[in-house]
């Protein structure tokens, strides 16, 4: 409901240009059934009613989905972004400046996002041991990103609660654990997926 005072604010106001960031699914926004989830068949009509809203108001809209990856962020974080003027300026959404492509950095990876100095204490040791599902995952999460991986993250690490006076190297990843994840987790070497306030992630060593 709140995106309703979107349209609402601008015909008062009457900016020169909006600008609204949302989830993706804000393009899905339409009619629930009774059961309260969405309906399929007329998923987005109310985004589109909303849309059309706006363009009725005398604006040019146009909008694009961004990763923060793309643009500096160690995050591969997904967003949509809407861009509404009535000023007769062209819509302009950024150039990348990070990724693979030409001219462009090379992503920032969760691996310097992490304090490699913090101990990280082993599951075995745990006093309330972790879910099958959570160890299902981990599980595959080491078969895919060491024992398979040809190119495995390698930390070197000096934790004395380990017992290790001049360090080990092990291998490293990220993953996820309840919510219903079925995914083995993430390089480290790549942009971190979504953090949410929520518990759902650990780092993995071997």
């Amino acid at each position: 409901g709140l995106a309703w005072l979107v349209p609402y604010w601008m015909k008062k106001v009457r900016p020169r240009v909006v600008m609204l960031e949302n989830v993706e699914e804000f393009a899905d926004w339409g009619p629930l059934l009774p059961d309260g989830k969405p309906c399929p068949l007329r998923r987005g009509l109310t985004f589109r009613r909303w849309h059309r809203q706006i363009e009725n108001l005398g604006y040019r809209i146009d909008m694009r989905e961004l990763r923060a990856c793309d643009y500096g962020a160690p995050t591969s974080r997904k967003r949509l972004f809407v861009i509404a003027r009535c000023d007769g300026q062209e819509i302009v959404f950024p150039e990348p400046t990070h990724g693979p492509w030409r001219d462009c950095k090379p992503y920032r990876t969760a691996a310097e996002c992490i304090d490699w100095s913090i101990p990280c204490p082993s599951i075995f040791e745990r006093k309330r041991p972790l879910a099958e599902a959570t160890l299902r995952r981990i599980a595959r999460g080491v078969m895919r990103y060491v024992v398979n991986n040809p190119q495995p993250f390698i930390v070197q690490v000096a934790h004395g609660d380990w017992g290790y006076r001049d360090g080990a190297l092990v291998a490293a990843f990220l993953a996820r654990h309840y919510g219903g994840h079925e995914n083995d987790g993430a390089p480290l070497d790549a942009p971190m997926f979504t953090i949410t306030t929520r518990d759902h992630h650990a780092l993995v060593v071997a």
